[in-house]
């Protein structure tokens, strides 16, 4: 999948922000990475130097079939901007192609050939009815 990051800011924290950026949206994203086509990152500190919840982060991921999803998210830092973005960006998709199965979902999963009542009606699983150890002490089998 394609990452492409624009920034609007200083030459310094560029290469890092790009690098941190690419690994966070790596991470988000790659699970959907069949039904995404590539994904546009674009970092801008809004007001300039004079500070604040400022620091913009839009990401724009085009999907398979000309569907686009944009997130857009401000704020103190870049870093929480990216980081708060990409969550978004992971539900987003998540939503629309299928997320996580749930704690509950998983335990009523059964493997095939387990059923809930034995064969003879007991409600435990049906074990071989022979002992393991005769009234001897002698283990069953042995000479």
């Amino acid at each position: 999948m394609l990452f492409s990051v624009l920034t609007v800011i200083d030459a310094t924290a560029r290469a890092t922000l790009k690098r941190e950026s690419e690994r966070r949206l790596h991470f988000a994203t790659d699970r959907f990475q069949p039904h995404i086509r590539d994904v546009g990152v674009m970092l801008r500190d809004v007001n300039g130097p004079r500070g604040g919840t400022d620091k913009l982060c839009r990401i724009t991921a085009r999907l398979n079939r000309g569907r686009r999803l944009e997130i857009q998210e401000q704020r103190g830092n870049f870093m929480a901007a990216i980081c708060a973005a990409a969550k978004r960006l992971r539900r987003s998709l998540a939503r629309r192609f299928g997320g996580k199965v749930t704690r509950s979902a998983i335990r009523n999963i059964r493997p095939k050939g387990v059923q809930d009542i034995a064969e003879d009606g007991r409600d435990e699983p049906k074990v071989d009815d022979k002992p393991l150890l005769h009234e001897s002490g002698v283990p069953s089998g042995a000479g």
